[in-house]
């Protein structure tokens, strides 16, 4: 089973115990996302496998996931692109947009954001994703005002920082 760091209101690791407990005990601990961006300017969105314990076939960020025990966030990241989407990237492509926490259901979270500009394709791997289309900003605003799709909560806060981040 996977450790996760727990961490203090400053994000300093405090304890390591399971993800399950952490969701459990609603205990503090770190994430990732990212948005990836193709040439034309469209976000790569996910659906995540309908075997996940949390949010099955739900969308979300191009990629997203927990920092694990003996990860910092930039190693996090690049694993979860190399897990998720088979993308192998350098830290130094990545902007780090900025940090911040969240707290719903029984995530509480504080999840860094990342973009990511590039012409790589991505591939389904190992069950996590079980679809992933792009699409522009406007008509992903459009599908989310609908509610015709379900996006993980996760999602919505991220892309709110993001449209944010001034």
């Amino acid at each position: 089973m996977e450790r996760v760091p727990v961490v203090n209101k400053k994000d300093e690791k405090i304890d390591e115990t399971t993800r399950e407990i952490c969701h459990a005990k609603k205990l503090r601990h770190r994430g990732i996302h990212i948005f990836i961006f193709n040439k034309k300017g469209e976000i790569l969105l996910q659906k995540r496998s309908n075997s996940k314990d949390e949010y099955p076939s739900y969308y979300e960020a191009s990629v997203s996931g927990h920092v694990l025990a003996h990860e910092n966030y930039d190693d996090a990241v690049l694993r979860e692109m190399e897990e998720e989407l088979g993308i192998t990237v350098s830290i130094n492509e990545l902007q780090k947009i900025k940090k911040f926490e969240m707290f719903f259901g029984n995530e509480h979270l504080f999840v860094q954001l990342y973009v990511l500009f590039t012409k790589k394709k991505p591939k389904i791997h190992d069950g996590e994703v079980e679809s992933f289309q792009w699409i522009s900003k406007p008509n992903l605003v459009k599908l989310i005002k609908q509610g015709k799709l379900k996006f993980t909560p996760e999602f919505l806060a991220a892309l709110e920082q993001f449209m944010n981040k001034k």
